[in-house]
């Protein structure tokens, strides 16, 4: 049998010893393959949140990473094709983050991806999914909102970033984003719909940044899909 203090501390080790950018360590993965093959099934309430959390949260910002991202992702579509309801995809890029790392090293970096998650949590309602897809790329899946709504609050988490400045080590720190936005659509997949957001945010990138553009005007055949990225690759 496989005491519980052992349990606990081989995921949090193995969550802690991995990139913050990992999706779900691996030792994680062997800790839950412990819990099966032990019948270890007497988790306190604690330790199974502890489980939970680190199977679906992105470790240095604490939002959803990119597994629960695909998952989320793939079940609100299919609840928008079966009531029609309005919902969109943001997705939203830190400018220059390159620049960030540089000038203010990544213990800096990750001071910004912190500060900028937090204002996506206030931003955000409690029935929207806010994931950080990885490296400086953020998403958020927009239940019951149109183009028109996603796009106000994307300019707004814009206008908050871009006239904020934040306070690191003494020294000021001011950064702007960029997204795109996208709406479902009745004769959409997934992967169309996220092609098209990233598309929009290409072109806020390509047209001066630190701004928001929507798809208002973008249409994607489904046979040149797979010339635009498909959904984040989960790599195990």
């Amino acid at each position: 049998m496989v005491k519980r203090t052992k349990l606990v501390d081989l995921v949090q080790d193995g969550y802690n010893s991995k990139p913050e950018t990992a999706a779900l360590p691996k030792d994680l993965i062997e800790a839950l393959k412990l819990v099966k093959s032990y019948g270890y099934t007497t988790l306190s309430s604690q330790e199974h949140e502890l489980l939970t959390n680190q199977a679906i949260r992105d470790p240095l910002t604490s939002l959803f990473n990119v597994r629960y991202f695909n998952e989320e992702f793939e079940r609100r579509f299919g609840e928008y094709k079966r009531n029609e309801n309005h919902a969109s995809l943001v997705m939203l890029d830190i400018d220059h983050f390159k620049r960030i790392n540089t000038d203010y090293g990544h213990p800096g970096g990750n001071y910004i991806l912190k500060m900028f998650a937090g204002i996506l949590i206030d931003a955000s309602r409690i029935v929207d999914t806010v994931a950080r897809l990885g490296g400086e790329e953020f998403a958020m899946i927009l239940p019951g909102s149109d183009v028109q709504g996603a796009y106000t609050l994307a300019e707004r988490i814009r206008t908050t970033i871009e006239n904020t400045t934040f306070r690191y080590e003494k020294k000021d720190i001011k950064f702007t984003v960029s997204a795109g936005v996208s709406e479902f659509r009745k004769d959409d997949n997934p992967e169309m719909i996220y092609a098209r957001a990233d598309l929009a945010l290409y072109l806020s990138k390509t047209n001066g940044r630190n701004m928001v553009s929507q798809d208002s005007s973008i249409h994607i055949p489904e046979k040149d899909l797979e010339k635009r990225l498909e959904l984040p690759i989960l790599v195990n």
